[in-house]
């Protein structure tokens, strides 16, 4: 059943308002949508998460050439993640119509941000190597749920 009921944007003009069975179902395909991906995007997270510690295990932990050394310079793997997410994140805004690549956030407060982040990630490496193993495991799988 359709109603017709002014409004006060517009007074001269009626709006059609939905009934209550046609409001109830709009509203559980709404919210079967919304789940369906607020799922997907938590396994996405944990996934890709799983996924990037497995390779950085990998690749920290193999023993190279014939001295069997082992690749140190987390800190560059971390800049070019960096490089690589400001490309991509510039590549989406550029192709959505945005007007500004900064979001409209001055450019000092993003190199502060930055600066943070490649130090925390730096720090966090670091402080790994005075932590037992179970405990690593903890920390390092605790690391997806702020980002949810």
């Amino acid at each position: 059943e359709i109603l017709s009921v002014p409004t006060a944007a517009a007074p001269l003009r009626a709006r059609p308002v939905l009934g209550s069975w046609e409001f109830a179902h709009r509203a559980r395909e709404a919210m079967a949508e919304s789940t369906l991906k607020l799922v997907f995007l938590a396994v996405g997270v944990w996934v890709t998460f799983t996924i990037f510690g497995w390779a950085m295990e990998a690749l920290t932990s193999t023993e190279y050439g014939e001295e069997k050394e082992r690749f140190s310079f987390t800190w560059s793997l971390v800049l070019l993640q960096s490089i690589g997410n400001a490309f991509a994140a510039a590549l989406v805004l550029m192709l959505t119509g945005a007007k500004s690549l900064t979001g409209g956030v001055p450019a000092k407060d993003w190199i502060i941000a930055g600066a943070a982040y490649l130090g925390a990630a730096k720090f966090g490496l670091m402080s790994l190597h005075y932590i037992i193993y179970p405990m690593q495991v903890l920390v390092k799988s605790c690391k997806a749920i702020p980002v949810m």
